[in-house]
């Protein structure tokens, strides 16, 4: 995964057989990352001194449903049908509301987040825009792939476009939907409806 090898273990007869009958696929197994294996560093340039385990390159994803709307918005205007969130895998997903330090309802606002505290104090740092593949594409419900979200993040999601990726190398044509985190805050635990406050980039 991303040039990292490691043991893993095996989640038991009993996941695999779920797993198996879900996916009508036999033979499937679950494995979690093995803690004494060490840990897999994120991206140093990014955030240094961070790790994470089998998720991709970073422990957690946010997106802004506002920044969804924005997309939809785009998409409908082409005569295209509306995705849904499921289809950027995000593990948080932040939702304008009103009131004093709420989410700002812009879409993608949080391209000008530093970091979001939920509930109690939950800190997620803003740490690398999220570049996507052609996963996207693919509709969860039915497994069928077309050109879309991605041909939409083209009109203004590239990184040629963006000031995040203005003279990045590599990242001109990529698109770019949500933001890669990370946290110190092990064992806090979210709840939908938690509010949610931001902090700018300075």
């Amino acid at each position: 995964m991303w040039e990292y090898e490691g043991p893993a273990a095996d989640a038991g007869d009993e996941a695999a057989r779920w797993f198996s009958d879900f996916l009508g696929l036999p033979g499937c197994r679950l494995c979690r990352h093995v803690d004494a294996a060490g840990p897999r560093p994120c991206e140093a340039e990014f955030a240094p001194g961070a790790v994470t385990a089998f998720s991709d390159g970073f422990p957690f994803l946010l997106a802004n449903e506002a920044s969804l709307d924005d997309l939809n918005a785009r998409l409908a205007a082409g005569g295209d049908p509306p995705v849904t969130m499921e289809r950027f895998r995000a593990n948080v997903v932040v939702a304008p509301a009103g009131g004093a330090g709420a989410v700002a309802g812009a879409g993608y606002a949080e391209d000008g987040w530093a970091r979001v505290v939920v509930g109690a104090g939950a800190e997620f740092e803003l740490v690398k825009p999220c570049s996507r593949c052609t996963v996207p594409q693919v509709d969860p419900e039915t497994g069928e792939t077309g050109p879309q979200p991605s041909a939409a993040l083209r009109q203004t999601r590239k990184g040629s476009q963006l000031p995040l990726g203005s003279g990045r190398r590599g990242w001109g044509n990529k698109l770019f939907f949500g933001w890669n985190c990370v946290t110190g805050d092990e064992g806090a635990v979210l709840a939908v409806g938690d509010p949610v406050r931001v902090v700018p980039r300075a």
